[in-house]
């Protein structure tokens, strides 16, 4: 063989070796500072789901996603002929409106016990949860259709009257915006007119009622009734570096306002709106909060330098035994996905939810990075991994979404897979087949030979 057959050979056996280890070799998952390693410690069971709650809607509906609930599904139709359907985990249907559609604007409350439903639609819709119908003090943020908590139409509930000081704010996040607050059913329009940036719109005296909020540019809409809630971003997602926001005083109990990073060097400021005075200023870093307590009523402007997320949900003054309960946003802000930090209480629940078989789900205490439990999950199985009152981080390969809460008298919006924010999924990793490892072991003996016989016959020459 002269020497540019033998070049010829032994370069193509390489590329074939390239090519084997480019398809088969298995990529390094990053976790991020301060997810240390340690002992699992948690063995609650997990809650198993059956292959038909995983499927499409028998239907065929292009928008399906899994939820939890602890008493209500409340579904909310933006588009006419909006056909919607609800399955509980066995995969049975619940409840279809009796086959009839929701029209724009249209709601329906279904009542459930607690645990997994899918819920499905032949057009995108937002679903509230909990039991802010059953019950009420509860707090929450609404969510539009595709998954914002800022938008230019809004629709959400009201529930019934039980403290003093309840409150429906509308937020805005940029001059000359627009805003009109109406009730759903009626038209009838409670308040219309401008806010600037970093105003809002404080209505009081309304009970057990569907609003509707429009606007020219995007607002938020807490419905507050207690505090147990994330707060939207200026960027209208569930995480980012600026947010408003409103603590209370219902029931005279003390509220914890939370600033918690996703990112070392967070230069975080919490001021107050009303008089732009700051109340703190400082950083944080990788997976670390702030927590400012308060027993007065208060708006407050939070910015960062980095990406953050921001609750009112206590932990710090109250570690046990008060009802609430909200869905942790994770980094890009959305509520589905691959790193999550939320606050939990003891005796309550961290309900950990999975979307795709084979879900690998670690979680560690977010200030220490101390690793407290381990899980594996398929799509529709959910666990609940609350270790305590603390902070808690999350991780895993696949999007899950998490439920932080104690008891009942709690409710948020749902995010959903179907969401405009939601990422493509995670690409998955690929693993090193039998069949990819004879064909390595076979390309390498190929080289091998190709090298001893260069070697003898430089030998003979």
């Amino acid at each position: 063989m002269d020497n540019k057959k033998k070049g010829k050979g032994i370069f193509i056996a390489a590329i074939l070796v390239i090519s084997v280890f480019s398809v088969f070799t298995v990529p390094v998952i990053a976790i991020a500072p301060g997810a240390g390693a340690g002992p699992a410690t948690q063995t609650i069971g997990i809650q198993k789901s059956v292959e038909s709650v995983k499927s499409m809607s028998p239907n065929g509906y292009d928008y399906n996603s899994l939820i939890f609930t602890v008493d209500d599904v409340v579904f909310f139709s933006y588009e006419d002929g909006t056909m919607l359907e609800l399955y509980d985990s066995t995969g049975v249907l619940v409840w279809n409106n009796g086959g009839a559609p929701l029209d724009k604007g249209g709601h329906a409350h279904v009542a459930v016990a607690r645990g997994v439903y899918k819920a499905s639609g032949s057009k995108k819709f937002a679903v509230l949860t909990g039991d802010p119908i059953t019950r009420t003090v509860v707090g929450y943020y609404a969510m539009d259709q595709n998954g914002y908590g800022a938008s230019t139409e809004i629709y959400t509930w009201v529930p019934s009257h039980a403290w003093d000081g309840e409150k429906f704010i509308v937020f805005a996040y940029e001059d000359s915006t627009s805003v009109t607050i109406s009730y759903t059913d009626t038209g009838t329009v409670i308040w219309s007119g401008t806010l600037n940036k970093g105003e809002h719109r404080e209505t009081t005296g309304v009970y057990s009622s569907y609003l509707h909020v429009t606007s020219n540019k995007p607002v938020s809409a807490l419905t507050y009734f207690d505090q147990g809630y994330f707060v939207p971003s200026a960027n209208k997602k569930w995480s980012g570096t600026e947010f408003y926001t409103y603590v209370g005083t219902i029931g005279g109990w003390t509220e914890d306002l939370s600033v918690i990073a996703y990112s070392g060097g967070t230069l975080v400021t919490i001021k107050d709106s009303g008089t732009g005075t700051t109340i703190w200023s400082g950083t944080l870093n990788n997976g670390q909060a702030h927590v400012e307590s308060f027993n007065v009523e208060k708006y407050i402007t939070i910015t960062s330098s980095d990406t953050v997320t921001v609750s009112v949900q206590p932990w710090v003054s109250s570690t046990i035994g008060y009802h609430q309960g909200a869905y942790v946003p994770d980094r890009v802000g959305v509520g589905i996905g691959t790193d999550l930090i939320g606050s939990t209480l003891d005796d309550g629940y961290l309900y950990i939810l999975a979307y795709k078989d084979g879900t690998n789900v670690n979680v560690y205490n977010s200030q220490t990075g101390v690793l407290v439990g381990s899980y594996t999950l398929n799509a529709g199985d959910y666990v609940d991994a609350n270790p305590g009152n603390g902070l808690w981080r999350i991780r895993s390969n696949n999007y899950v979404s998490a439920y932080s809460g104690w008891n009942t008298w709690n409710a948020d919006f749902a995010p959903v897979e179907f969401g405009e924010i939601v990422p493509p999924p995670p690409a998955p990793v690929p693993a090193i087949a039998p069949i990819g490892l004879i064909a390595l072991i076979g390309l390498l003996s190929v080289v091998a030979a190709v090298s001893i016989r260069t070697s003898i016959r430089k030998k003979r020459r």
